[in-house]
């Protein structure tokens, strides 16, 4: 028997505040369901403890000013422990659209690939 196997293409790059301000400050602007979403789960983190995951994300914001600016697809998880205390928050942009029944998905690769790409670039500058 012959399997296939399907290849889905897309991109997913952190998107830290400081760098993307315009893209920051469309986001800010953007009300509660009216183009910005939000969601929040508990999920099972390091050390098999519970912690808080609330995501927000937007799609279709310009990622720069000007006409001609990209649209991009924007996102964002917030992690807190049981006791309330932030543990991360990180945002992302890719082209996948974002919606409920993937933001936690797509936070998971991109936290995943910027691990290995952070834990790659890290360790042979220790050594």
């Amino acid at each position: 028997m012959r399997m296939s196997l399907l290849i889905l293409a897309g991109v997913i790059f952190t998107c830290k505040p400081a760098s993307h301000t315009h893209l920051c400050g469309w986001v800010k602007a953007l009300q509660e369901g009216r183009g910005r979403h939000s969601m929040t789960q508990w999920v099972k983190g390091r050390s098999n403890h519970l912690e808080r995951c609330s995501y927000r994300w937007a799609n279709d914001v310009p990622l720069t000013e000007g006409e001609n600016a990209l649209p991009v697809n924007w996102l964002e998880v917030t992690i807190t422990g049981k006791d309330g205390r932030m543990l991360d928050r990180n945002s992302f942009i890719t082209d996948w659209e974002v919606g409920q029944e993937n933001v936690s998905g797509l936070v998971e690769a991109a936290r995943a690939r910027w691990k290995i790409g952070n834990e790659n670039n890290n360790v042979p500058k220790t050594r």
